[in-house]
């Protein structure tokens, strides 16, 4: 609860070691997720995870409202949960739906979540997190006092089922329709956690309704779409389909969307380095099997091409034009695919700058070869 005393809100992007953070009474330094949760006792369903849990919280919004419920979606995606404080029909919502981050995570104290959701767990954020238990503390705060929570990564808590393959192939035979409009296996994990999650919701309601359940996940799969540049089909030239995915930060990211392709890929990654857990050699084994052809860019890439001595090195993603023009040229049977693994700040504004660069590349290509 907050008192009389001063208390310090932190943004997400500032790190617990910085040194005008680490003067401050720890006690009294929450985040801003914190200070919404102390005027808003509403029910919460919260989601985080390395990769994905934009797209399971916009899917978990998705059933929600094909449903009828009325939800507020907040955190790391959508609006600050604060916002809603100041509107006067704040109890209006049937639930309050958060996407969080191991930045907001990490400042959490009295919060808890109703239902928890991890997507996945791969160290990540070497810049702000100092090694991987760090990370992982943060994460794991999700599960903090919840009635029920579902992860992809094995938690040690009773109120946590740690959810496996064959729960995702159980789940899969049950539809109709096998397949989502877009790439990505992976995005059946993420199906599986919003309907678990909205599941355990309706019952404590006692509102579930398994036949509008039913209907909305076949009109999910038939119309969900995923943000800009999350594995995007962008073209085909000649023979070559191009990909998008320029939402990749990391290096599981890219992995997974290396596995959804049968055919040869040639992958252009890099971006700016972290500074912790930049070297390609712990992955490179699962990677090379997907990959023909590697392109390197950006700060990351020069450091990646040195330590592997494959594929070519451009420091600019449009440096890479005229290599890509003739690889357009040969007709082979190919993907490239644009999955970083690293953060954009090198030579873009952001994902969504570096999405969009990449994007007109691809369009230039299309009218010039």
């Amino acid at each position: 609860m907050i008192n009389d005393e001063n208390i310090y809100i932190k943004a997400p992007g500032i790190p617990l070691f910085h040194d005008f953070v680490r003067n401050l009474n720890s006690v009294n330094l929450i985040g801003e997720i914190e200070l919404g949760y102390c005027f808003l006792p509403n029910t919460y369903i919260a989601i985080t995870g390395t990769n994905g849990k934009t797209t399971t919280t916009q899917m978990a919004e998705f059933l929600l409202r094909q449903i009828g419920e009325r939800v507020f979606v907040g955190g790391n995606i959508g609006q600050p949960l604060c916002d809603i404080i100041w509107n006067d029909n704040n109890d209006e919502f049937g639930c309050i739906l958060l996407e969080l981050s191991s930045f907001q995570l990490e400042t959490l104290k009295n919060f808890k979540a109703d239902y928890a959701g991890l997507t996945n767990f791969s160290f990540h954020h070497g810049e702000h997190h100092p090694d991987e238990n760090d990370y992982w503390q943060a994460k794991k705060r999700i599960f903090a006092g919840c009635k029920s929570g579902y992860s992809f990564h094995h938690v040690d808590l009773a109120s946590v089922q740690n959810l496996k393959d064959d729960d995702v192939d159980k789940f899969k035979s049950s539809f109709d329709n096998k397949s989502f409009n877009f790439k990505g296996e992976f995005n059946w994990n993420n199906l599986l956690l919003a309907n678990r999650l909205v599941v355990d919701y309706m019952n404590e309601s006692s509102s579930l309704d398994e036949l509008k359940l039913s209907q909305a996940n076949q009109k999910l799969l038939a119309e969900f779409r995923l943000d800009h540049y999350r594995l995007q089909f962008e073209k085909k030239i000649k023979s070559i389909n191009f990909y998008n995915d320029s939402k990749s930060t990391n290096f599981s990211s890219t992995i997974s969307a290396l596995k959804s392709f049968s055919e040869p890929v040639v992958l252009i990654i890099g971006g700016k380095r972290r500074g912790k857990g930049d070297s390609i050699a712990p992955h490179i084994v699962e990677m090379k099997p997907f990959v023909k052809e590697f392109i390197f860019i950006g700060e990351s890439g020069e450091d990646m091409y040195s330590e592997t001595n494959l594929g070519k090195y451009f420091f600019s993603l449009g440096g890479t034009e005229s290599y890509l023009k003739a690889i357009i040229e040969t007709n082979q049977e190919v993907t490239v695919l644009f999955s970083p693994a690293f953060p954009s700040f090198d030579q873009f504004k952001d994902y969504k700058h570096r999405g969009e660069e990449f994007s007109n590349l691809i369009t230039k290509l299309s009218k010039t070869t």
